[in-house]
């Protein structure tokens, strides 16, 4: 399956995802060595960077980021933004679904926040095998993952998306070292003036063995 030209429209139609998401600003926050200078040592990738609100803060964090997608336009709006903002960051449009040209273990850490599971199963578990070979040993892989029984259509209506069980994230992380699993739920206060559960997903945080 290649690139799902809905994405190329969808970012066309509409700017979509300003700030970075919460819960890997929390991951970055423990894992991300304090002292700012020394963060441009640290090889980040954001795969299915879209617009790019996780390479934005990551760039004005110091780190040193490649961002990844398969839209050209959503590329693009990232160029604009980062360039306005005078920073810096490596842009590469490849399909998640084809073999990554980057070398083995050239990435410290890698964001995939709701990125690998557009595809079939074996094509996510391929895809983040693929992550395990470009990331370092010790490095860390930060994933979120749509839970099989989530309600919400944003994972839904762009193409093929896998909506994943435990059992397939067993399988899909069988190639690290270890890697902690927390179910996720985000409520909805607008809804009928009731909470309501509107996105439910696994985030888990991966470490290729030494």
């Amino acid at each position: 399956m290649a690139f799902d030209e809905l994405w190329e429209k969808t970012h066309q139609d509409r700017l979509w995802g300003l700030y970075p998401n919460e819960q890997f600003t929390f991951f970055m926050r423990r894992v991300g060595p304090e002292i700012r200078d020394q963060r441009k040592n640290i090889q980040v990738l954001d795969i299915g960077c879209g617009q790019g609100s996780n390479t934005w803060f990551l760039a004005r964090e110091g780190y040193a980021v490649t961002a990844l997608d398969g839209s050209s336009t959503a590329l693009f709006r990232l160029y604009n933004r980062l360039k306005a903002e005078d920073l810096g960051a490596q842009l590469v449009r490849a399909d998640l679904h084809e073999p990554l040209q980057f070398p083995d273990g050239g990435f410290d850490l890698i964001c995939d926040v709701h990125a690998s599971c557009y595809g079939t199963q074996e094509q996510v578990g391929a895809t983040i095998k693929e992550l395990h070979r470009i990331l370092k040993p010790g490095g860390s892989l930060f994933s979120m993952l749509p839970k099989a029984e989530c309600r919400n259509e944003h994972f839904t209506k762009h193409g093929n998306c896998h909506l994943s069980t435990h059992e397939d994230i067993l399988t899909f992380f069988r190639w690290f070292y270890g890697f902690g699993c927390m179910r996720t739920i985000c409520i909805d206060m607008h809804q009928n003036e009731r909470e309501q559960p509107f996105l439910d997903y696994w985030t888990l945080e991966a470490v290729k063995g030494v």
